[in-house]
């Protein structure tokens, strides 16, 4: 999967990249992430499935969806559906 950018069509001038400054500076391995700054304080991220992610979810193979919690990190969605700007 590689992250997409726009994030949402039309509405780049919302988007920034989300990525801690002594990560990204200290271990090139990260990279920039583009996300979508909502009005509402939600972000939003883009995902793009390449041709080994898309038959793997053919065969039915599970999503594994990470997240650290104990800090700043909102509820999260996985969603296929494309969000409406606002």
């Amino acid at each position: 999967m590689q992250p997409v950018s726009p994030v949402i069509e039309g509405h780049e001038a919302y988007e920034s990249t989300a990525c801690a400054p002594e990560v990204c500076k200290h271990e090139p391995k990260h990279i920039p992430l583009p996300v979508y700054y909502g009005a509402d304080g939600f972000i939003l991220t883009r995902w793009r499935l390449n041709d080994e992610d898309k038959m793997r979810a053919l065969e039915g193979a599970d999503i594994y969806f990470w997240l650290r919690t104990g800090g700043t990190v909102p509820p999260m969605l996985v969603t296929f559906e494309k969000p409406v700007a606002g």
